[in-house]
């Protein structure tokens, strides 16, 4: 019964805890600073098809507006179905981690996170997908973490990075 027209509002109008659901039409949705997902059995949903990369329900950084993490999932019980996370942003530090997980028993299903910055800025701070959970327990299931190239520079360069002491993801 509700329209919102940026992330940040949208989010803030969900109740933590009620299974409240965000549904994102396709489209492409620029994210000026990184998004915080803290509340607790919401979801967020895109209603474009279930595929397995290029999902047409996007929230993307420009190269300009970079934010690390662009998302970050700390709530647990949460469910992001059908939705792309593309950290665009050209910055080795302003734009280097995607997905920053540290809640728990989450459902990741048809979900895509890339990083397609700059490709002189893919060295070792650059992540897809960090998981830090310390009691993990989050679920992907038909995700794609990852762009289809990367620039193999001399540094070392992630994709995903386990930092916690026991993530069970």
């Amino acid at each position: 019964g509700r329209i919102f027209t940026t992330l940040s509002s949208v989010y803030a109008a969900l109740t933590s805890g009620s299974g409240d659901t965000l549904y994102a039409c396709p489209g492409s949705y620029a994210m000026s600073a990184g998004l915080t997902w803290a509340k607790h059995y919401t979801n967020l949903v895109g209603l474009s098809a279930p595929v397995l990369t290029n999902q047409r329900s996007r929230f993307v950084s420009t190269a300009t507006s970079g934010a690390s993490p662009l998302l970050t999932v700390s709530a647990n019980g949460c469910m992001f179905k059908n939705v792309m996370f593309s950290q665009e942003g050209s910055h080795a530090t302003t734009a280097a981690i995607n997905g920053y997980i540290t809640g728990a028993r989450n459902l990741f299903e048809y979900v895509t996170f890339r990083n397609l910055g700059a490709l002189a800025v893919v060295d070792n701070s650059c992540r897809t997908l960090k998981l830090a959970s310390p009691d993990g327990e989050n679920y992907f299931s038909k995700c794609t973490i990852g762009a289809d190239t990367v620039d193999g520079v001399t540094a070392t360069n992630y994709v995903i990075e386990f930092s916690a002491t026991n993530t069970g993801n």
